[in-house]
């Protein structure tokens, strides 16, 4: 990234850091108990959309100056949040990822401004109740790039309701409970299941960028444990499989893994898995909700968990990738 660039996201930055509060907090792992020599997480609370919509298009021009391919996008983002994010904001902190997401879906700021205001947004400091977390919950709904996961007439009905200053006053998984409600029987949601995955990706890249910290590793080992590494890299691999002869014959040998209960209790990545596993179920679903230009991330996302599974296999990995980035330059 050019240095002028990198200038104006940290001043950004720092400009939100100026304008938020620190929330929770808790041990390094979001849990209870930890060791007192590790540093906490402080999750950092902002209330002014407009800011963040400034730190996603400065991104994206960033992205454009330095020529990024669009699938290496995301996970070239995912790099700077991990970069500049931890070190302005703080471990924790991923604004980088959430702005250029919100950029990228919403496509112009009075548009997003009302979404921001169907997620809490309101002028008047007492009555802000603007969160991160209601837009991930909107974005598949509004989004202007991807098939919106609610008909017409359904996101009609849910914008009515959140408009309504009542929902002010309700907790997150509250108001979840709406968006569940209108939905009804609906099923697949690919483009939130492309939310927890770049989640994921953030969370195992993180791990791997210090070849001298297996420690990190073997905590994000422990957390998801081998199974559920191996089951939901078995449904990466069988979402990016175009023939449908190599589809049913990867199906059958995925299915007995599938079919084996986890006991691990990381909610997020398991309710992941369960989601994939629905999506694969059927060939021709499957192909209805990925795109194409999402193979590469969901391709990297099942090399780096398969790097992560095994230190021996990740500095194999890591060393195969700088053999080729040396050659290539």
């Amino acid at each position: 990234m050019k240095s002028k660039d990198q200038e104006e996201i940290r001043s950004i930055l720092h400009k939100i850091l100026k304008n938020s509060v620190t929330v929770g907090g808790g041990s390094p792992d979001g849990k209870s108990g930890g060791s007192p020599d590790e540093k906490r997480i402080e999750r950092r609370q902002m209330r002014d959309p407009s800011l963040i919509w400034d730190l996603g298009l400065r991104l994206q021009l960033a992205l454009n100056n330095s020529q990024v391919p669009e699938e290496k996008r995301k996970e070239e983002i995912r790099r700077i949040s991990r970069e500049m994010d931890s070190e302005i904001l703080g471990r924790g902190n991923e604004w980088c990822i959430s702005a250029y997401e919100w950029v990228v879906h919403f496509k112009d700021k009075d548009f997003y401004i009302f979404v921001a205001k169907l997620a809490g947004y309101r002028e008047k400091r007492n009555k802000n109740r603007f969160t991160k977390r209601r837009v991930r919950y909107l974005r598949p709904i509004y989004t202007r790039i991807d098939e919106p996961t609610l008909s017409k007439s359904k996101r009609e009905k849910l914008t009515e309701i959140l408009q309504d200053d009542k929902t002010l006053l309700l907790t997150d998984p509250q108001y979840y409970d709406i968006i569940k409600k209108i939905r009804g029987n609906d099923a697949i949601y690919w483009s939130e299941l492309m939310s927890l995955i770049s989640e994921l990706s953030y969370l195992v890249e993180d791990a791997m960028d210090d070849p001298n910290d297996e420690n990190k590793r073997r905590k994000l080992r422990e957390e998801l444990g081998d199974l559920l590494i191996t089951q939901i890299r078995y449904a990466l691999q069988l979402c990016v499989i175009d023939n449908k002869n190599d589809y049913d014959y990867a199906y059958d040998i995925a299915k007995k893994v599938f079919q084996k209960p986890s006991k691990r209790k990381n909610y997020t990545f398991q309710q992941l898995f369960e989601n994939l596993k629905i999506l694969v179920k059927n060939f021709e679903e499957k192909n209805k909700h990925i795109k194409k230009t999402e193979y590469y991330e969901l391709e990297q996302l099942n090399s780096k968990l398969d790097a992560i599974s095994n230190e021996e296999i990740y500095h194999e990995f890591t060393n195969r990738k700088k053999a080729i980035g040396e050659i290539f330059g």
